[in-house]
């Protein structure tokens, strides 16, 4: 897709008429956002694929809308645009039934999904013990070098971000509104912690639009779709991060869940996922095993796999992470993994970001 029909096609996403999948439908049909652009009212009728008063309302909008303005304001805002048809759009969200046509990305636009990735979601009225938890874990799997991706909703979601950020890793803040709009809006000081970190905050609303209810709904699907798995840590019966997932089962995505006392109204949720085949999680533990082939947190004596015999080998004195990336020929986030996985088995130790081997 050139640039502009790319400028085209974030006009025509701004009006928020057509849903995705409509849109891809035209696109399609008309074989570039060009031509539908160019489209007569009698041509853009008779394709069938939208209705009349839509098509009203759409040539009303091209009247006041300016593609090569909007894409301009974007840039000047630091946000990038990727489109479903860019080498960079995410894999993993492409691959599902209803992908966003657009993605409006602020910080790092690469999504760091070279790791595995976690989405982390529950309560926004969350416990204590709910807070704590979560920040445990993923302060954890941060270490490991997880990517968590979460919904900088108030609760548990901004506790996971907070946790990853405490843990030195990458985490992804998938929005339920425009681009440019935090909510809840005294979050703003965590969004701006997760972009000067390198992180992403991203969301396939554009700026300046009202929020809808249903836009919620559709986030759940994002965060379920660029995670490997999803955690949730505290949900009544009919929790919204529920609906998460149920998104991450459709996807064929690992589900995992924190049980909590039957008498908490904020564990049904979470104990009636286990009782349907969630794993109960009770530590970043039981997650990093599925991911790490985390076996035996501290045995120093289980079988080494052939990647922890080779950067066993290359200890020969004792290297940094970049280092042994170099000396292994593997990148450097393959091999923090490789390592944390070591550091928590006690094969190995990390002094000062030095690795040596366990005595």
């Amino acid at each position: 897709m050139d640039k502009k029909d790319k400028e085209i096609l974030i006009a025509i996403d701004k009006m928020q008429l057509f849903s995705s999948s409509t849109i891809l439908k035209l696109l399609t049909y008309f074989k570039s956002a060009r031509n539908f652009w160019n489209a007569s009212k009698k041509t853009l009728s008779e394709c069938g694929l939208v209705r009349e008063n839509e098509i009203n309302i759409y040539f009303d909008q091209k009247k006041i809308v300016e593609p090569s303005s909007i894409a301009k304001t974007l840039s000047e805002k630091n946000i990038k645009v990727v489109s479903l048809f860019d080498e960079d759009y995410p894999e993993k969200l492409k691959n599902i039934s209803d992908p966003p046509i657009l993605l409006y990305i602020r910080g790092n636009p690469s999504f760091e999904l070279e790791t595995p990735a976690i989405g982390i979601v529950g309560a926004r009225k969350v416990t204590t013990d709910g807070r704590m938890i979560t920040n445990e874990i993923a302060t954890t799997l941060a270490r490991a070098g997880m990517v968590i991706v979460s919904g900088l909703a108030e609760g548990i979601d901004s506790e996971a971000h907070r946790g990853c950020l405490e843990g030195g890793g990458k985490t992804i803040a998938v929005l339920g509104t425009p681009i440019d709009r935090i909510y809840p809006s005294h979050n703003i000081t965590l969004a701006n912690k997760i972009l000067d970190t390198g992180s992403t905050i991203v969301s396939e609303y554009p700026p300046g639009i009202i929020t809808q209810r249903y836009h919620f709904v559709g986030r759940n699907r994002i965060i379920a779709s660029l995670s490997d798995g999803v955690l949730i840590v505290e949900a009544a019966e009919k929790s919204g991060a529920l609906i998460t997932a149920d998104f991450a089962l459709d996807f064929g995505k690992d589900v995992y869940s924190v049980p909590g006392s039957p008498l908490s109204l904020n564990s049904r949720g979470t104990n009636n996922l286990i009782k349907t085949g969630a794993k109960p999680v009770t530590s970043a533990n039981d997650i990093l095993e599925d991911y790490i082939l985390l076996t035996n947190q501290n045995s120093k004596t289980q079988e080494l796999s052939d990647a922890e015999r080779e950067l066993i080998s290359a200890l020969i004195t004792p290297l940094d992470i970049e280092k042994l990336a170099i000396e292994l020929n593997r990148s450097i986030s393959k091999i923090s993994v490789l390592v944390s996985s070591m550091e928590l088995k006690g094969q190995v130790k990390n002094i000062n970001g030095v690795i040596y081997p366990s005595k």
